[in-house]
Parts: C-alpha cells; sequence; structure tokens
C-alpha cells in the first residue's frame, strides 16, 4: 500500500514470513521483555502461534470479524495491547488505533537490535517452544454469491465430521464465515464474500501437507457453491 499501513516481512534467508509467523515474533518479546497489559485482538483468519502465547502469558485473545475497522473499533473503547491481520496490518497500543507498518517495522528491528538475532533465529525461538505454522490461502470461485454468512455457516457446520485430519474438532466460530477449530489448534476458515461469487479459505497447520489437506477438505465443502 502506498500509505504503508501494512508491512511484508522477509526473513535473512530470504523466506518470506506470513503474518500468522510474524504477530507470534512480536507478542513474544513483547510478553518476555515489557511491562504490558491489555489483550490482543487478532482477525479470525489469523493463527495459532499468537493463542499459545498468549495462553501461556496469560493474555486475553478475541477474535474478529476481517476487517481491520473491527480491531480499531476495539482499541478505542477497550485496552488492547496489540492487532492483528491476516493481510499484514498491525496496531500497538499507544499508538493510532490503526494499522502501521512504519512502527511495526521499528519494532521488529527493535527485537532484532535488543536479541542480538536474526529474523530467522527469533522464528526458531518461537517454532521451538510453540511449534511451527505453514499458513495458505485460497480464493475458488463460485457460481452465485452466498447471500446469507450465517445460514452458511450453519448448514455447513451441520455437515462436519467428528474428525478432520484425523484429528478431533474441538469447535467451530462462526462471526464470519465458518472457523473448523481442531483439537490440535490447526484450522481452516470458509469465508464467503457477500458482493461476489468467491470463497476464501484459509489454512494453518505445522506443515504444508497437513494444510493442503485442510485447504483440500475445504474446497469438498465448498463444492455444492462451486
Amino acid at each position: 500500500d502506498g500509505d504503508a499501513d501494512r508491512i511484508g516481512v522477509v526473513d535473512d534467508k530470504g523466506r518470506y514470513l506470513t503474518p500468522c509467523q510474524v504477530f507470534p515474533i512480536l507478542l513474544k518479546y513483547l510478553a518476555e521483555n515489557g511491562k504490558i497489559s491489555g489483550k490482543v485482538v487478532q482477525c479470525v483468519s489469523m493463527g495459532y502461534l499468537s493463542k499459545r502465547i498468549a495462553r501461556e502469558k496469560g493474555i486475553e485473545l478475541e477474535e474478529v470479524p476481517v476487517g481491520f475497522k473491527h480491531i480499531s473499533a476495539k482499541m478505542k473503547t477497550e485496552d488492547v495491547l496489540a492487532g492483528s491481520e491476516e493481510s499484514g496490518g498491525y496496531a500497538w497500543k499507544g499508538n493510532i488505533p490503526e494499522r502501521d507498518g512504519l512502527m511495526t517495522g521499528l519494532k521488529l528491528l527493535e527485537i532484532m537490535a535488543a536479541t542480538g538475532k536474526t529474523l530467522s533465529e527469533l522464528l526458531k525461538d518461537v517454532e521451538d517452544k510453540y511449534g511451527k505454522s505453514v499458513f495458505i490461502r485460497r480464493d475458488f470461485k463460485l457460481k452465485k454469491p452466498v447471500a446469507d454468512k450465517s445460514s452458511f455457516a450453519e448448514k455447513t457446520a451441520k455437515k462436519l465430521p467428528k474428525k478432520l485430519c484425523g484429528t478431533p474438532i474441538s469447535g467451530t466460530l462462526a462471526i464470519d464465515g465458518l472457523k473448523i477449530l481442531l483439537a490440535n489448534d490447526n484450522w481452516v476458515l470458509l469465508r464467503p464474500s457477500g458482493t461476489e461469487p468467491l470463497m476464501r479459505i484459509y489454512a494453518e497447520a505445522e506443515s504444508a501437507a497437513k494444510t493442503e489437506e485442510l485447504l483440500s477438505y475445504a474446497a469438498k465443502l465448498s463444492s455444492s457453491y462451486v
């Protein structure tokens, strides 16, 4: 974006880091090296590493629908430490209640300077303690737009088995499409566009193979709309 409200991160090994990897690096450092207060707010399309960190550190974490306006609204009315979204937008307590790519870049540089570690080393620290993250998003064309997201989520939830990819389904979240949560924290989100014939599918697991398996299952669930 021309206004630098979002940030893309490539580590010292030339690897693109997804927001599901970047935000945990930031949150882990904040939780371990600062006097912090407030909860974490992230879009429903964000990942489980930040959840694991928040859980361990006793930080409340709330998920909201996709769209940074939902995070901004929380920051204006509640005590929010940080907000994050899947497209690379982050906001920070003490700054504006909106995405700020420059501030986020400075925070990453601060962490690297304070720890003397590269981005790849910082990511490894997160992965060694909280697990790996492979996040993928895919868009599928539909015959027509899904008119009612709530109805879609309700009907799709009824089709779910007890296990997915060999792991028990621990729950669902229907605040923006349908997010299927597994007992091992892996997840897949089916999020239909309300304005165009498109199904956005997001998934995160500890390996590319597992993530692809979740995406494949979600695509089959969407097949009646394709």
